[in-house]
């Protein structure tokens, strides 16, 4: 599927942008990095549900996680 990069990548961003925003909240840094990713991956995710002309659901994540790991397995 078009979509199975788009959407793992969004999610890995996603993750790590939570993970930076909590790390600059107890450090009392600037968000802008941060701010910067949640977007490239709210962004990568909008691609991922466009490009799927709107099916993407929740069973789609491991769907599509599977399909990237036998591709390159």
């Amino acid at each position: 599927m078009p979509y199975d990069v788009p959407l793992i990548l969004s999610l890995v961003v996603f993750f790590f942008s939570i993970l930076g925003f909590l790390s600059s909240i107890m450090e009392k840094e600037t968000l802008s990095r941060h701010v910067i990713s949640f977007v490239i991956a709210m962004g990568l995710l909008g691609y991922a549900w466009y490009v799927s002309d709107g099916g993407l659901g929740v069973n789609s994540v491991p769907d599509a996680f599977l399909r990237i790991v036998s591709k390159f397995s």
